[in-house]
């Protein structure tokens, strides 16, 4: 007999993965969901280089900054192929138009550039180039931030 009625678990990833321990995984009731993190890139080419990729590819992207200073904006040729990976600004046609906080979202991976298709802070301009870009900043977990800074 299982005299275990609740567990609480606080401050969890956001693809918690608990979930598949429980015999029954809709017995989970998730009652919050708060990352703890916050990120907004100020130097696209530094950001992007530093960096791995799940594949090789090239993209160039077309970043939109509206915010007050324009720290980000333009276009950028993104490559990368293993430990090699460079990336510039370019005056060539973007393949993807983002805006900024489209472009953070993915930057740690865990997340999919085709679900912010769907707000319009993410635009394809080359066919399969979206695709292509989000499978390359792809990442097996979400990222998660436990020290609430």
């Amino acid at each position: 007999m299982d005299i275990v009625d609740e567990i609480r678990l606080s401050n969890r990833p956001l693809d918690e993965r608990v979930r598949w321990l429980l015999p029954d995984a809709r017995t989970l009731v998730l009652t919050g969901q708060v990352d703890f993190l916050w990120l907004r890139l100020l130097d696209v080419p530094a950001a992007l280089t530093a960096r791995r990729y799940a594949r090789p590819g090239e993209v160039v992207l077309g970043v939109i900054d509206d915010g007050p200073d324009d720290f980000t904006g333009g276009r950028y040729r993104l490559a990368a192929d293993g430990d090699d990976v460079t990336c510039e600004r370019t005056a060539c046609a973007a393949d993807v138009v983002l805006d900024q906080r489209a472009l953070a979202s993915i930057y740690l991976g865990g997340f999919r550039l085709e679900g912010r298709a769907l707000d319009g802070s993410v635009r394809e301009e080359n066919p399969g180039s979206l695709a292509r870009m989000s499978v390359m900043f792809s990442t097996p977990l979400a990222p998660w931030d436990a020290t609430w800074f």
